[in-house]
Order: C-alpha cells, then structure tokens, then sequence
C-alpha cells in the first residue's frame, strides 16, 4: 500500500551544534562543520578501493581521533555502502547518527540500508526516537508512516498524523494519508471526516476529493457525490473524474440526456480521456442508439 509520500534523498539539512560536548570538541566539530570532511578521506576512499580493512582501519582512527565527528563517520559509511558492505556501512552511520542526530539525511541513509538488511524494527526505533527533533518535517513523518505501513500498524500511522495536523504539517496531505489509514483500520466514518477535512484545507487535494467521493458512492450516497463532485469540478475544472461520477448519478436515476451533456463538458475540457467516451458509449447503448455506442466506443480505444 502508498500510505506515504517519496523518498528523495535531501542534502541541504543544516548542522546544529550538540550539546553537552567540551569546549575543545564543540570547537573541533564548528570547524568541520563550515569545512565539511577532511580531504583525506576522499583521499583515502581512492587509495583504499580495493583494500577494504585498509580502509576500515584508517577510518575507524579518523572517527576515533575526530571525537566521532559525524562527517568523518558519514563518509566511511558512504564508502562501505557502496562496496556493498551494509552491516560496516550501518555502524559508521550509526555513530554519525549518534554524534549529531539533528541531520535527516543520516535518517535517510540508514533507513535505506536497514532497508537492505531487513531490519525494519531498527529504522522504526530510529525515527520514533528522532521525531521530537523533526516535528515540523513532513518528509521525516512520512518515512516512520511507510515503515509503519509495511507492518500494517495503522493505529500508529493515526497516531502519527494526527500529531503531523496538530503541528500544523502539511495539514490537507496529513489529513489525507490519516484518511487513508482510518479506511485500512475499517474505521470507514472516520475515514470520511478526514478527507472532508483535507479537501477542506486544500480544495485542490483531488486525491482526498476522489477517495471520498468512492467511499460515498460504495455507501449508495449519491446525493453527496453528486455535491462533493460539483464542488471539485469547481475548484479544479480539470479533474474529469469528478464530471463521470456526476454522470454516474444521472444514469442512476435514468437522465440519460443530463448525464450525455456533463460527459461532453468533460470531454471539451479532456478530449484525450479515453473513460468519458467509454462512458458515453454505454449510455447510447442502454438508449438502444447502437451507432453512437460504437462510435463512442471506437473513440475510446
């Protein structure tokens, strides 16, 4: 199931000094911070391609000798990642983690590789005990959501959204994927309530107008398809599907002719959409008109 969004590898994250460190460190790490990692570990990522407990040994010293300064621990746990070494590669990134857990693009790296290694408990505890750090990213809740997804935990993916809404977090899309989760509950009228709350506070949000208004088509409610229809069609002119689910409800109380007039609007809007003219095809074929249904029909292919 998509109950979350992409996972595009962010890289501009800015570095927040931990706390707690001696002087001597803190300055160590403000250096490396406005100088990104030293240059010999490029060197070294060279030098040691081939020679992988070389490698491992050099940068085991520089994250030692660099008070476990994150850049240091991220490179060598770029380096054995791409030799495919996941378990070395999750460690290192592990103390880069540990070092200085306010960058996401560590969270990222990680969660990838637990990926790999089908540790998907380890990078829910990651992100669980990150969040606070996080809480007005909506990349960082997303990615928790998905791995929530994949053990199909749905109260906590509810649980999740709901604190996205309370922090104000991309709120039509957190309403929109709390919605979703409240359906794979089979909690159906809580479902409902959440993606009228996402149309609401985004009346572009055709995805929660299309999802609400299959739900209430299911539950035999045309009169408020036809409503939440209208209202999308309003807000967004080009979302066809909203103009065939108006026609739906016309063909279901047998105004054959209301329902050819709002496909045709549909297709001004859309001539390449091929449903609208399936769509008309099977109402000339129920009006016994055979040459228009064929002609339709032929359009939709």
């Amino acid at each position: 199931t998509a109950l979350a969004a992409s996972f595009t590898l962010v890289t501009s994250d800015p570095l927040i000094s931990p706390s707690g460190w001696e002087t001597a460190t803190t300055a160590c790490w403000l250096m490396l911070s406005i100088c990104g990692p030293p240059k010999d570990t490029k060197a070294a990522e060279i030098e040691y391609a081939d020679d992988v407990e070389k490698a491992e040994q050099f940068f085991t010293n520089m994250v030692i000798d660099s008070f476990k300064d994150p850049y240091v621990a991220e490179e060598a746990g770029i380096f054995f990642a791409k030799k495919r070494l996941f378990e070395k590669a999750i460690n290192y990134l592990e103390v880069s983690l540990n070092s200085n857990g306010s960058r996401f693009t560590i969270y990222r790296k990680l969660n990838s590789l637990y990926s790999y290694t089908q540790e998907t408990d380890k990078a829910i505890a990651m992100y669980e005990k990150g969040l606070n750090k996080f809480l007005n990213k909506a990349e960082f809740y997303n990615d928790l959501a998905a791995l929530y997804d994949k053990k199909q935990e749905y109260t906590k993916i509810i649980d999740l959204y709901s604190k996205a809404i309370l922090n104000n977090v991309n709120t039509s899309e957190s309403y929109g994927f709390l919605a979703d989760a409240y359906l794979y509950n089979k909690e159906v009228d809580k479902a409902i309530a959440a993606y009228t709350e996402a149309t609401k506070a985004n009346p572009n949000n055709i995805e929660a107008y299309s999802k609400l208004i299959n739900i209430l088509w299911d539950l035999n409610n045309s009169k408020k398809v036809f409503e939440l229809s209208s209202e999308a069609i309003k807000n967004n002119p080009n979302f066809i599907m909203g103009y065939l689910w108006i026609s739906s409800v016309y063909v279901k109380d047998n105004k054959y002719d209301e329902a050819i007039n709002i496909i045709n609007e549909a297709i001004d809007v859309n001539p390449k959409f091929s449903p609208s003219y399936n769509s008309l095809g099977l109402i000339y074929k129920s009006k016994k008109q055979y040459d228009l249904a064929i002609t339709n029909f032929k359009s939709a292919l």
